[in-house]
């Protein structure tokens, strides 16, 4: 569901012109590739550069987090009893196994962004090089 801010304007991030979306229009409104929108596209059009450049952030980020702690977690301090030291040399090696999930989550993300744009890539030369070998009759410049 979409933020309101007190402004009125609409704080959603995959709403037109938020970081996750270009274009405009709406499904039917035949906005053309300038204005971000194309028949029954319902205005969403994928930046392939804004795809790219957040694999690079998400693959960053995550081996700067992996970097941040050991694998181990913290240093466990001592706290002078047995069952107490027992009870937090656990709970550290529980956050450290976590940081680095958290870590290993965001890779994956920053991957999964990455085949995204591949995917995109593919198809977008796919559809140029079909469209390439149409020819209709009548039309200039085809057989």
């Amino acid at each position: 569901m979409p933020l309101i801010g007190e402004s009125g304007v609409s704080r959603d991030p995959f709403a037109t012109g938020g970081p996750f979306v270009s274009g405009g229009g709406s499904a039917g409104s035949g906005g053309s590739a300038g204005s971000g929108g194309s028949p029954g596209s319902g205005g969403f059009r994928v930046v392939m550069s804004d795809l790219q450049s957040l694999a690079r952030a998400f693959r960053h980020e995550s081996a700067a987090l992996e970097e941040i702690m050991p694998n181990g977690g913290p240093p466990c301090p001592d706290a002078g009893g047995a069952d107490v030291d027992a009870a937090m040399r656990a709970t550290v090696q529980l956050l450290g196994l976590l940081h680095q999930q958290l870590a290993n989550l965001i890779g994956e993300h920053g991957r999964k962004l990455q085949t995204a744009y591949e995917n995109y890539e593919r198809t977008e030369t796919s559809l140029a090089r079909m469209a390439g070998q149409l020819s209709i009759p009548g039309l200039p410049g085809t057989i």
